[in-house]
C-alpha cells in the first residue's frame, strides 16, 4: 500500500517543504528539486491570505521573509507575491504547486490555522479540492495541528485521508488522538520525540499509518525506523533515505 510500510522495507521518505537545500522552502523550485532528486513524496504547508488565496507558506507572519511583523491572514496575495525570496523564488499558490508536482507524487498537505478556533480555510480548501477532482485522491494526506480545522475538512471532504499532527506537551495533541476523534483520522504524524516501539504499536492498532517529523539525523532516522514508523518527514530526505535503506542480503 502507498502509505503503509511493507515488511522488511524502509519507511517512505518525504521532503519537508520540498528540497530546501536547493531552493527556498515551499516554493516551486524546492518542489521541483525534490522530484528531480527522486524523493518519494513531498510535505507542503498550506496557508491562506487575507483575500482567500491558498498559498504554500508555513509562518503566521512575514518576519522571516521580509523582516516585517505582518500577519499572513492580514496580507493580500499580491503583497505576498511581491516579496522576493532566495534564488528569485516567490510564494506560490497551492494550485501552482499541484500543477508543477503532478498527480504521481504522494503529498502531505499540512493545513495551517490562524488561531485555536479558526476554520476559515476549510471552505476555500474544499472548493479547490473539488475543482481539481482530488476529493478521494489516495496519494494525498491532509494533516494539521488543530483538530477543529481538521474536523471541518474531514466533514467537508469525507473521502480524503486525514492525519493529526501530534506535538510534545500539547493539550491539542491529547485531544486530537482521543478515542472520541480516532475515527476521523487515517494517520498520525508524531514529533520524533513521541516515537517509540510502544507508541507506534498502539497507533498501528488503531489502524493509523505513522509519519515521524522532522527527522534530520541518521541515528534518529534509524531509531524511528526500528520503532516501526511508516513515513519519515525530513529536511534532508536524500541522506535520510540512504541512512535507513535496508542492507543487501548475501546469498549463501
Amino acid at each position: 500500500m502507498l502509505w503503509n510500510r511493507e515488511h522488511g522495507a524502509a519507511p517512505r521518505i518525504f521532503a519537508h517543504r520540498g528540497l530546501t537545500a536547493d531552493a527556498f522552502e515551499n516554493t516551486l523550485g524546492a518542489f521541483t528539486a525534490a522530484i528531480e532528486a527522486g524523493v518519494f513524496g513531498l510535505e507542503i504547508d498550506v496557508s491562506m491570505t487575507r483575500d482567500g488565496h491558498l498559498v504554500c507558506f508555513h509562518d503566521q507572519d512575514l518576519v522571516r521573509i521580509s523582516g516585517v511583523r505582518e500577519q499572513l491572514r492580514r496580507t493580500s496575495f499580491g503583497r505576498l507575491r511581491s516579496i522576493p525570496l532566495e534564488g528569485r523564488e516567490r510564494v506560490c499558490t497551492l494550485d501552482e504547486a499541484l500543477d508543477v508536482i503532478g498527480p504521481d507524487i504522494p503529498l502531505i498537505l499540512d493545513v495551517k490555522h490562524a488561531h485555536v478556533m479558526d476554520r476559515h480555510i476549510v471552505e476555500p480548501f474544499r472548493k479547490l479540492m473539488r475543482r481539481r477532482e482530488l476529493t478521494t485522491a489516495p496519494s494525498i494526506t491532509v494533516s494539521g495541528f488543530n483538530y477543529l480545522t481538521l474536523r471541518g475538512i474531514a466533514d467537508a471532504l469525507p473521502g480524503l485521508r486525514m492525519a493529526f499532527i501530534a506535538a510534545p506537551d500539547s493539550i491539542h495533541s491529547r485531544i486530537g488522538v482521543s478515542r472520541r476523534l480516532a475515527g476521523r483520522w487515517s494517520a498520525i504524524h508524531p514529533h520524533r520525540s513521541l516515537v517509540s516501539p510502544d507508541s507506534v504499536e498502539k497507533w498501528h492498532e488503531r489502524g493509523w499509518t505513522v509519519s515521524a517529523w522532522v527527522v534530520n539525523e541518521a541515528d534518529e532516522a534509524r531509531r524511528v525506523t526500528q520503532a516501526g514508523v511508516d513515513v519519515i518527514i525530513s529536511d534532508d530526505p536524500l541522506a535520510i533515505a540512504s541512512a535507513v535503506r535496508p542492507e543487501p542480503t548475501c546469498s549463501p
